[in-house]
């Protein structure tokens, strides 16, 4: 925690590093299984005093949208009652925002007595709608503590918000039942981009979860955003304020849109399926009739002029490359007059698509000790060979995979492991939950068509 700040100027300073506070780009949609809802929401760090001469507070409560307010007069409550806390909190509930009281518990180390008390003082001197426990632990032996505190909290009211933040997310889902929402991640967006989220993080609701991205500039805002979203989280706070206290004002972009990276939030899946072989409860529908509308996939047409996706077939290597090549712009592009590869022949279907990978070096084939290639392109595209496929067709951006593999079915010394690891970073994949906690990616399986919808939709977004 910082030390209490000894005047109103200082309090500006007030929070620590591990205060919590979530500021969202409004109705961020997400893609893929693990989705925000309908719209994203801000849980915002008022780390700031309520100054006259300042008006960070009059343009956050008069211009923030589906917001929750965290208050934080003193390190808490603070000892005495503040009367201009207390007109800004009956200001921001007038312009309908949720207002919440800051109050930290040492990671369950403070005794239950004084956290409670802190509480008690918050709903004396302030309107607040509920509390924001900070520095939550997040050993599973401490449930009882916070479950203490939790019912405290609820006795006031029981439709009051109860945040936790440890910060960090817990090897299991405990802190769901002794909170309403979790903040789970809380770091820069340097680390954030190579995050992989836990998987009952993905499996909650996505309004239970929240993420802190602070160390967020303007030009890794969108990308922030679009990662959030397929993260699963239903709070999300991006700043470009840093360390050492990022909270204590809003950010540069406050009150603007989140732009390039943002997924397709101009689609929207037709309630009558494009295909006459997917119906519109299919999983994957939304992906592979967005496939559709964007031109990356055809399909199979009919002679009654009806089309067909077939979404349990394998995708083999050639239509993979037709399924790239489209989802990059089907930029301008001449192919060779001769092969790179020796089993492609330039007068076969897709010849100009297969010959765009080998010049973009998003596939290198098979080299032979003549020193041709192969590319095989009517073998079935593996999942791990898929990962590669997409992690060079984004640029093979910089990216260190992690030391413990996010996969129980992928060792770190496997093959392609870092593309895998990629995908998961970036919500491209998801995998297999199992009741454990673990995930499986099951690396040696055929890509099918509705899956390959999916990834595809998911990556787009992260195509530079």
């Amino acid at each position: 925690m910082s030390r209490t700040p000894s005047s109103p100027r200082a309090r500006r300073l007030v929070a620590a590093a591990l205060t919590a506070g979530l500021l969202v780009p409004p109705a961020v949609p997400g893609a893929g299984a693990a989705t925000t809802a309908d719209a994203q929401h801000q849980l915002i760090p008022a780390y700031f005093y309520p100054e006259p001469a300042d008006d960070l507070w009059p343009t956050m409560c008069g211009t923030a949208r589906n917001s929750t307010v965290i208050v934080n007069p003193h390190n808490g409550p603070g000892a005495a009652y503040d009367s201009d806390y207390a007109a800004v909190v009956d200001a921001c509930r007038a312009a309908g925002q949720e207002l919440v009281g800051y109050v930290h518990t040492g990671y369950a180390d403070r005794p239950l007595s004084e956290v409670k008390a802190d509480i008690d003082t918050f709903y004396r001197f302030y309107a607040v709608q509920g509390i924001f426990l900070d520095e939550m632990s997040n050993d599973v032996a401490d449930r009882d503590y916070y479950r203490h505190l939790h019912d405290h909290i609820k006795a006031k009211n029981a439709a009051h918000t109860v945040v936790g933040n440890p910060g960090a997310a817990a090897s299991s889902n405990w802190q769901l039942a002794v909170t309403d929402v979790v903040v789970v991640f809380e770091n820069t967006a340097a680390a954030y981009d190579r995050w992989v989220a836990p998987s009952w993080t993905l499996q909650a609701p996505s309004d239970e979860i929240a993420h802190l991205v602070h160390t967020t500039s303007g030009a890794q805002r969108d990308r922030t955003a679009h990662l959030s979203a397929q993260r699963n989280a239903g709070h999300v706070y991006m700043t470009d304020d840093v360390m050492t206290n990022p909270w204590d004002t809003l950010p540069s972009y406050w009150g603007t849109d989140p732009g390039a990276y943002a997924p397709p939030a101009d689609y929207s899946s037709p309630t009558v399926s494009p295909f006459a072989d997917v119906v519109t409860a299919q999983q994957f529908y939304p992906e592979m009739a967005w496939m559709a509308d964007r031109r990356i996939s055809t399909g199979w047409t009919l002679s009654d002029g009806t089309s067909l996706y077939k979404p349990f077939e394998a995708v083999n290597r050639d239509a993979m490359a037709a399924f790239l090549y489209r989802l990059a712009g089907s930029p301008a592009y001449t192919a060779p007059p001769t092969s790179p590869f020796k089993d492609v022949a330039t007068t076969q279907q897709f010849y100009k698509e297969m010959a765009w990978l080998a010049e973009n070096d998003i596939s290198t084939g098979w080299t032979h000790p003549d020193g041709s290639r192969s590319y095989r392109p009517f073998d079935a595209v593996n999942r791990d060979a898929m990962a590669a496929f997409l992690y060079r067709l984004a640029g093979s951006p910089a990216y260190t995979a992690p030391s413990a593999s996010p996969f129980k079915d992928v060792a770190t010394t496997q093959q392609h492991y870092k593309e895998m690891a990629w995908l998961a970073t970036h919500g491209v994949s998801t995998g297999w939950a199992h009741s454990d906690g673990t995930r499986s990616y099951k690396p040696l399986d055929r890509v099918k068509r509705d899956a390959m919808a999916a990834f595809l939709f998911r990556l787009s977004p992260l195509l530079r």
